[in-house]
């Protein structure tokens, strides 16, 4: 495999709290590397061949399969040393129809680096992120191993070893929310200074709906059309990397693409460089000085919110023409205690007897065990704290057994990502509706700091400010489960009030993230005390575009999950959002079979008796293992409470 190291602009983490950094942290401020994958190689066998047999005997036996037609197609990433034993007698075999290393074109930008053989080219370009996947069809031999449409990416220039590139803006229509965050902070707001957000002023301010009345993009800027940045190849040392610089602010928008065709990685550019709101910075302040500082500054003042919890006064500013300079200014401002940059978090989604429609699809209480508790409880006397978007109060699975709350200033809103993660955990057991929860029985308090990219989307964004406050409210609630669905990089805010939650006995439960292998550590998953869940499918294979790494604590189901969804729908998607939902479901039951018990003490059963996967004990991609709700309950009660019996059918 090639291995790349990529350098991007570092992030700033202001000790204005005092935390040390964990290693999660500190990794987000080194070069990233990344393994190209081996080519694909592909097989076609013919109908009558007896599949498994022919697998094993070429050694092909963890090829993936895939039925087209009346003939198989066998596909397997191999390197060329690996397929050179192979090729000769498998590609030969009467049996085969076609055999080929997969070829796949797309138009790339490219440039020779030091520590890649003359012979190949590295190949790199940031595209805006993909909305919408197509589903070739199951005979398009065509679609086989295709790689994405270049996007509109453009090369500007090419000299010697430095690319200068554009990103093109994404229509407004794909990028702007379903309602504008605050109308009043759109009228006040000044334009972005930026040369990178001059083209979209959706960006500038949280995708609102319509730019300011008084806004006039610069006639060079709109001529242009994209976003400018350079991306360096260098050598350092004997690591090779790239260095970009004058990345969009918000880099939630976009993928970073490494390598060629078949062999190319894709990786959320959020999950390698943070992302946060251009102008934007959140600050605790004194209640009496937040109008000198800003005047002090030359910023505005967006909102001003008293933290009940810890009676920090949190204040948004926008109009800071150079964050990272007035950041440094302000850390040396006796009147304010913490300030930092508005980052930007997004949710991580891509047998019984019960009457639902869907119960028998409704894999995930079944093989977490959940199901064979539910005649010991259902989570009746519990209440779980789901920070997210909104929630579809009205929906049948649902219904009287939600309390809302909204801290995105466009109201509460039935969203679908909140609602599936509400479904996973509570839906309503055998109500001859749709599915049924891990704890159906279970009240939910949602707190919307999320607010979808489009109406009805699973993608949502939510920022430093709002998860906050709604953490805030939490611990008011005295919530002692909280489910945090949702990834984005370290922030010294968000860091102190889940380190607050920790401390009030309150077990936070967060997705490992959806950045795929090469991703960075995702918070608030990373953090200490925090739960990190990955997702595994119904034949406990890890979710492909699961986050690794040491932070990850438990797997759970997070593959072709059906959940509920505004409208009394029940769509499939994937995800490590819906894992996590699983596993504070998980929690539920056990704090209400074992009323005081305390969230280390939940925290510790889930690992002790979690189902071993992967390489024998802890590890990288599954953690302790698969959530084991069954056992945890037998642990937790001394067996008094558990499900043996069923689980040995």
């Amino acid at each position: 495999m090639s291995k790349v190291v990529l350098f991007l602009s570092g992030l700033l983490l202001l000790p204005t709290l005092g935390n040390a950094q964990n290693i999660y942290q500190q990794a987000w401020e080194q070069p990233l590397q990344v393994e190209l994958p081996a080519p694909t190689r592909s097989i076609v066998l013919r109908r009558g061949v007896e599949v498994a047999g022919w697998l094993k005997e070429h050694g092909l036996a963890d090829a993936s399969v895939t039925r087209i037609g009346q003939q198989t197609l066998v596909q397997t990433r191999m390197d060329d040393a690996a397929w050179s034993q192979v090729e000769p007698d498998a590609c030969r075999h009467a049996g085969v129809a076609a055999c080929e290393t997969a070829s796949c074109q797309a138009i790339q930008l490219q440039s020779q680096i030091a520590g890649v053989k003359q012979s190949e080219k590295l190949k790199a370009r940031i595209v805006p992120k993909q909305r919408t996947l197509a589903v070739p069809a199951a005979d398009d031999e065509a679609n086989m191993c295709r790689a994405p449409a270049p996007g509109g990416f453009n090369e500007s220039t090419q000299s010697g070893e430095q690319l200068v590139l554009e990103i093109p803006d994404l229509e407004l229509g794909e990028r702007r929310s379903s309602t504008a965050r605050s109308q009043a902070e759109t009228a006040t707001a000044e334009p972005a200074t930026s040369e990178l957000a001059t083209t979209d002023p959706a960006a500038a301010e949280l995708a609102d709906e319509q730019p300011p009345a008084d806004y006039e993009a610069p006639a060079e800027a709109a001529a242009q059309g994209a976003r400018s940045f350079t991306l360096n190849m260098n050598a350092f040392g004997t690591q090779p990397g790239f260095s970009a610089q004058n990345l969009p602010a918000d880099t939630s928008d976009y993928d970073l693409l490494i390598g060629e065709g078949c062999r190319e990685v894709r990786i959320p550019l959020d999950s390698v460089e943070p992302a946060y709101v251009e102008g934007r910075i959140v600050a605790v302040v004194a209640a009496g000085d937040v109008n000198a500082v800003a005047s002090s500054y030359g910023l505005s003042v967006v909102e001003a919110t008293t933290l009940a919890s810890t009676g920090d006064n949190l204040v948004v500013f926008s109009g800071a023409a150079d964050v990272l300079s007035t950041l440094a200014l302000l850390a040396l401002d006796s009147r304010i205690s913490a300030s930092q940059k508005e980052y930007v978090y997004t949710t991580t989604a891509s047998g019984t007897s019960y009457s639902d429609t869907y119960a028998a699809l409704s894999y995930g209480p079944r093989v977490t065990g959940a199901l064979q508790l539910h005649a010991a409880t259902q989570g009746a006397d519990q209440t779980v704290a789901v920070i997210d978007t909104g929630v579809a109060l009205e929906h049948p699975d649902l219904v009287g057994r939600v309390d809302a709350t909204d801290f995105t200033g466009q109201g509460f809103t039935p969203d679908a990502h909140g609602t599936a993660v509400a479904g996973i955990i509570a839906a309503a057991a055998n109500n001859a509706v749709g599915t049924y929860g891990v704890a159906p029985a279970t009240r939910i308090h949602a707190y919307k700091a999320c607010q979808p990219v489009v109406e009805g989307e699973l993608a949502a964004k939510c920022w430093s400010s709002t998860l906050v406050k709604a953490l805030d409210a939490a611990l008011l609630a005295e919530a002692k489960v909280i489910n945090m669905s949702l990834a984005g990089p370290p922030d010294p805010l968000l860091e102190k009030y889940i380190a607050a939650a920790v401390a009030k006995d309150v077990l936070v439960v967060a997705g490992a993230g959806n950045g795929g292998m090469h991703a960075r550590a995702a918070f608030p998953a990373a953090l200490e005390g925090v739960i990190a869940v990955t997702a595994v499918d119904a034949l406990n294979r890890l979710y492909a575009q699961a986050n690794v790494g040491g932070y990850i604590d438990l797997a759970a189901p997070g593959v072709d999950i059906i959940t509920p969804s505004p409208g009394e729908n029940y769509p499939s998607s994937s995800g490590t959002s819906w894992a996590a939902a699983h596993v504070s479901g998980v929690a539920v039951l056990l704090k209400d079979l074992v009323p005081f018990i305390g969230a280390n003490e939940v925290a510790g059963l889930l690992s002790a008796s979690a189902t071993d996967l992967g390489a024998p004990g802890s590890d990288e991609q599954f953690g302790s293992g698969l959530v084991n709700a069954c056992q945890a309950a037998g642990n937790a009660t001394a067996d008094a409470v558990g499900c043996g019996e069923i689980n040995e059918q």
